[in-house]
């Protein structure tokens, strides 16, 4: 009886602890599985977008944009064609019914790329019910990047229905080139996106010196 009871003290707390490691490594495979899940839903859901921002960028890149009429920081109205010549600007457009985070982390980003190449080349459109919306919202932003008021209901010609802020460039042909459209949260894209128009159409040219005879 004694050697019974010895053999029941011993095996009891060993079945609980297997029972209990059995229990936790089934929660960690469960919890596995919840991750791995988790992140192919955000995997397929980037994917989603990422196909539907190329195929709106094949649609319509090299589209011409509408010469619209805009408004510069004193109020002025001015024509879209008024901001260019032969030389290409990265524009940036975007509506204040757009995805404030996505538009403010874009901003984020084209000021660093402004002082890469210069404020003077880029120009930024941006469509509200008011100028002193937009004044309002920018003048947080301190940026001094060209900013050009639009009305809400101004037609571009080109992703008009999309509700989606982009960047491309232009020059007095007002046709879209590089057109792109930023995610946030593939910000790795953005960064490919600068360092391509860099190198093609803002890299200074290098100057190269003859050796003296």
């Amino acid at each position: 009886m004694k050697l019974q009871n010895t053999i029941l003290i011993l095996v009891i707390p060993l079945l609980m602890i297997t029972s209990t490691l059995l229990w936790f490594s089934q929660q960690t495979k469960n919890q596995e599985i919840n991750r791995l899940k988790d992140s192919l839903i955000i995997y397929t859901a980037y994917t989603d977008v990422c196909i539907g921002n190329m195929k709106l960028k094949y649609m319509y890149d090299n589209r011409p944009i509408n010469n619209i009429k805009i408004l510069n920081s004193k109020g002025e109205t001015l024509h879209l064609s008024d901001l260019f010549k032969e030389d290409y600007k990265l524009v940036f457009i975007f509506s204040s019914l757009n995805c404030t985070i996505c538009v403010d982390k874009e901003l984020e980003n084209l000021i660093q790329f402004g002082n890469i190449i210069g404020n003077d080349h880029i120009v930024i459109l941006g469509l509200s019910d008011t100028i002193r919306k937009l004044r309002a919202y920018m003048a947080n932003k301190h940026i001094n990047i060209p900013i050009y008021y639009v009305t809400h209901d101004t037609q571009l010609g080109i992703l008009d229905k999309e509700n989606v802020p982009f960047l491309c460039l232009m020059n007095k042909d007002l046709k879209t080139t590089q057109l792109f459209i930023p995610i946030k949260e593939i910000q790795e894209h953005s960064e490919h996106f600068y360092r391509i128009l860099y190198d093609r159409f803002f890299k200074p040219a290098e100057t190269t010196v003859e050796p003296e005879s």
